[in-house]
């Protein structure tokens, strides 16, 4: 199955994007209980058994993103090429990053973030990623800009910025990485419920000299905490070789 095949073939059993999260669910980003709702709550497309099993190693990390971004991103690293990487910009507690991690130790997946947001949980995140990382999976404790001018060199297959999602920090996480994008690469981008992000994903596409495919892109009823898609998401392709 492809990628695409992949995310567009992920639905819903009773909470949708557009429906209110019901009052007995309450925010997923608290209550680790009720993991197995919003889990229950997806029907992946392949491997859905599987993959529920590995997205539960992650209960216990603190999140902004729904256990749907955790499998598409879970998903698509584990269909990178050999010498292709997953790029996570904005770890927080590492839940997306170890998302990519899961299950696949022998692909390269690199995190960055220098923790100067969310009460910089730099301890919490290291005392896990080293529980969990493999001689293939790296971290970077620096900005994202110096990363991407300075540090970074390997072709990248997945990409997902989440750091500052102000216009201009979206929009250059995205310019600055986009050389070293490798044909086909998957791009995520998250929040897209609020204007600036998105603004920012469009004029990047607009402006871009390379071609790309929407594969999705989903607003959500509430912002924050939906279990579907949490704050929205748009999902890149990139097409031409």
């Amino acid at each position: 199955m492809t990628f695409a095949e992949y995310v567009q073939g992920i639905t819903f059993r009773s909470v949708q994007p557009d429906t209110p999260v019901p009052a007995t669910w309450g925010p997923p980003i608290e209550k680790d209980a009720l993991l197995d709702l919003e889990l229950g709550n997806i029907a992946l497309p392949c491997d859905d058994a599987t993959t529920k099993q590995l997205l539960r190693s992650l209960r216990t990390i603190p999140r902004m993103a729904s256990m749907t971004n955790a499998a598409i991103i879970q998903y698509g690293v584990s269909g990178l090429a050999p010498d292709q990487c997953y790029l996570n910009i904005g770890t927080y507690c590492g839940f997306s990053l170890f998302a990519g991690m899961i299950g696949n130790p022998s692909t390269c997946c690199i995190g960055v973030d220098n923790f100067s947001e969310f009460d910089a949980p730099e301890k919490a995140f290291t005392t896990e990623f080293t529980k969990r990382k493999s001689p293939h999976h790296l971290f970077f404790n620096m900005d994202y800009v110096r990363y991407l001018t300075t540090v970074h060199t390997q072709p990248i297959g997945f990409y997902f910025y989440d750091a500052a999602h102000t216009y201009n920090h979206q929009l250059q996480g995205l310019r600055l990485a986009e050389p070293f994008f490798a044909p086909g690469c998957i791009v995520m981008v998250d929040d897209t419920n609020d204007p600036a992000p998105r603004r920012a994903t469009i004029d990047f596409l607009t402006n871009s000299q390379h071609q790309y495919r929407i594969l999705l892109d989903q607003c959500t009823i509430e912002e924050g905490g939906h279990p579907t898609f949490w704050n929205g998401l748009i999902i890149l392709q990139r097409t031409e070789s």
